[in-house]
């Protein structure tokens, strides 16, 4: 059974999860439980691979949401015959990657009765991940990367995959965006939710870069932008100005959207339904 954080907390999947953990001890149950619930996006799935545990699944698999459309594969082992052991990690990310254990705080101070242990685990795993993408992207030999790269990294949050795609180098720039919770709760009802922007570069080529946002309502979107789509990207654009120039459009659109609102509230108010 896989759990994806992806999809709505409901009390029905709390219970699923429970039940794909049969026979597990309770902090066991309880650290993937925070874990699912704690981390947007990640999926759970227990491993069909039997081990000398007593239920024969000592071992689980993470999907970790990071990039566009992208997921991290990491297996988790626990201990079968010392459960309350950390447990060790199998990445996929390809063997120029490798996580310096020695130096992961969290595993070092693992307690096995702390509820976010598992979870703290990962998310500074994540973390070094992003720390070596951050690392590969800035020493690309090439200018304008380089110089892109200057301009985003100190950005709140912001992620880069590097990857290569169809024989050619590809940098994912992810952000949460925009920056105003006006936005957020005109298009997503919910002004504590990120949406995101994708900005795809591709370094070995004189290709202009591409921008996708993570649109809930396509059509909302649309209007904000007057219904023209996202501003074209220039072979002169900076990242900079051109993120300013988005959010510039969806705070017009959100005044645009929110005066007619008044206005329909105004005319409802006075002449009914």
């Amino acid at each position: 059974m896989e759990l994806d954080n992806s999809k709505p907390i409901t009390t029905q999947r709390i219970q699923d999860l429970k039940k794909s953990l049969p026979d597990k001890p309770s902090f066991f149950k309880e650290q993937v439980r925070k874990l699912v619930l704690g981390f947007p996006g990640i999926k759970y799935q227990p491993s069909a691979t039997f081990t000398g545990s007593e239920d024969g699944r000592d071992r689980f698999q993470l999907k970790i949401p990071y990039g566009h459309n992208n997921f991290l594969t990491w297996e988790v082992i626990y201990n079968a015959t010392q459960p309350t052991m950390a447990p060790d990690f199998i990445l996929e990310e390809g063997d120029e990657f490798a996580v310096p254990i020695e130096k992961i705080q969290s595993l070092k101070k693992w307690r096995a009765e702390n509820p976010d242990a598992l979870l703290d685990i990962v998310l500074e795993m994540k973390q070094v991940y992003k720390d070596f993408q951050k690392t590969l992207v800035k020493n690309l030999p090439n200018t304008r990367m380089q110089f892109e790269f200057s301009t985003l990294e100190s950005m709140k949050d912001v992620e880069f995959l590097l990857k290569r795609k169809d024989n050619s180098l590809e940098v994912v720039c992810q952000m949460p965006f925009p920056y105003d919770p006006k936005i957020n709760s005109l298009t997503t009802g919910e002004q504590d939710k990120k949406l995101m922007m994708y900005i795809f570069f591709w370094p070995e080529t004189a290709k202009v870069p591409e921008v996708t946002l993570s649109w809930d309502n396509p059509s909302i979107w649309q209007f904000l932008l007057g219904g023209k789509g996202l501003p074209a990207w220039e072979s002169e654009t900076v990242t900079i100005s051109y993120i300013a120039q988005v959010n510039e459009l969806l705070l017009q659109g959100a005044e645009v959207m929110e005066n007619r609102r008044k206005l329909l509230k105004a005319l409802e108010d006075t002449f009914g339904p």
